[in-house]
């Protein structure tokens, strides 16, 4: 009995990464029934690349116009997919040999009908905030980086929600609707992907915040299994950073130099706080730690405002 496995590899303008994905995956001990590159926004060297790339499994290019985002890429592949099982991993992931092997015998003998694997972190050194942040993809669950799915199932429970329009939480929601419905899942060990921690810009911190609103999106479709799966902790601190903030601003405009003074203090306090929690166990660089405490002064701010943001956009009370 064989197992017909289409990859989906959704990308954006990463041609160097993709092409490194697909060696990767073309060298598979276990062969795929096709490989389906689902291009965001459609840069036409990845349609090059596809073209000109060696076939040893059958390459598929699918444009994705408008750049929607990898939850619509992935669903735009699977659309064109033509294999019992989907298997999903991102274009800056480097497959391991056996990663389709591990899969399809596992899927073939115990009828699973959804999984995900391992993902293997690797760098070196003492690591910094971003760097130690991304090294935590290798204890998470279930993720778009190596998971797998009939694809009869996958459509059965809606495919990807395209309202995550950024690469984060449209994992979780998969995995949720998934499981409410029944379906049989399980961890692959076996099936390992390593995922290289890209060089980050300046600032990287400060951009991320802005996934804070799909949290609120995973919790109103998910509410039940948001709140006793999913949950990540209340960000307690950033609301006691703003409002101090908030205080000492309302004070002195009030012409309360004294209690705008104590809390200027105690907000300078508790943000030096943040900033020596994130710098715990990372580089002591000049560099680094300038970055570490000019972005935690702005990331409360921000944290808050995105998913005061996302509980408007989603219509959903969410704190």
């Amino acid at each position: 009995m064989n197992c017909r496995i289409s990859v989906v590899i959704p990308t954006y303008k990463r041609i160097a990464l993709l092409q490194r994905c697909l060696r990767a995956v073309q060298d598979q001990s276990y062969s795929a029934s096709e490989i389906i590159i689902a291009d965001d926004g459609c840069d036409s060297r990845v349609m090059l690349l596809v073209k000109s790339s060696e076939q040893r499994v059958p390459l598929r290019y699918v444009p994705v116009p408008d750049s929607k985002g990898p939850a619509a890429a992935r669903n735009a592949g699977v659309k064109v997919a033509t294999g019992d099982l989907v298997a999903f991993t991102d274009d800056d992931c480097v497959p391991d040999g056996d990663w389709l092997k591990a899969a399809a015998m596992e899927f073939l003998k115990s009828g699973i009908e959804a999984a995900w694997g391992r993902v293997c972190v690797p760098f070196a050194g003492i690591p910094t905030d971003y760097q130690r942040n991304e090294s935590q993809l290798c204890v998470a669950g279930f993720v778009t980086a190596n998971c797998f799915c009939k694809r009869s199932v996958f459509w059965q429970v809606g495919g990807f929600d395209e309202n995550y329009t950024a690469a984060w939480r449209e994992d979780s929601d998969l995995y949720l609707s998934l499981l409410k419905s029944g379906v049989r899942m399980k961890f692959l060990s076996a099936a390992m992907v390593n995922h290289p921690i890209r060089r980050a810009s300046w600032g990287i911190s400060l951009l991320q915040q802005r996934k804070s609103m799909f949290n609120a999106l995973l919790y109103k479709r998910h509410k039940q299994h948001y709140t006793s799966l999913i949950r990540p902790a209340w960000p307690w601190r950033y609301y006691a950073i703003v409002s101090l903030f908030m205080a000492c601003a309302a004070l002195t405009i009030l012409g309360a130099a004294t209690g705008a003074q104590i809390c200027f203090m105690l907000w300078a306090a508790a943000t030096l706080d943040f900033a020596q929690s994130r710098l715990r166990d990372t580089q002591y660089t000049i560099a680094h730690v300038a970055e570490v405490l000019l972005t935690s002064i702005a990331i409360p701010f921000l944290s808050l405002f995105w998913r005061a943001y996302g509980a408007f956009r989603f219509r959903v009370a969410f704190i």
